[in-house]
């Protein structure tokens, strides 16, 4: 469709990104049309192992390019900058908590 010669196959030199799913688990068993299993039972647990242009990005469940601390400390610091500037996006000007309050008040976010 796009009439590239290095998209749409699997061989040596062309794109191709490959997801390798389980099919023992609970969710993926029986398995008796997988497109079904994927598309109504498959879960991020299920993913094995994920190749990007030929090259692993996830073995085992596991991602290889990443680190978790890090990327939890930068989405948590995200998070906090947009909670604080919630009263700005909000029609009445109110705070996080006064639009949506926690259901234990004295549970710190990201503290364990």
């Amino acid at each position: 469709m796009l009439h590239r010669d290095d998209l749409g196959r699997i061989a040596p030199g062309a794109k191709a990104d490959l997801l390798f799913w389980r099919t023992d688990t609970v969710t993926m068993a029986p398995m008796r049309d997988p497109i079904r299993n994927l598309v109504y039972c498959a879960r991020t647990q299920d993913l094995a192992d994920v190749m990007i242009d030929g090259a692993y990005v996830q073995r085992d469940g596991a991602a290889l390019n990443v680190d978790a601390d890090d990327a939890n400390r930068r989405v948590a610091a995200a998070a906090e900058r947009m909670w604080a500037r919630w009263p700005e996006h909000d029609w009445a000007g109110r705070t996080l908590d006064e639009h949506c309050p926690q259901t234990f008040t004295d549970f710190a976010a990201g503290t364990g």
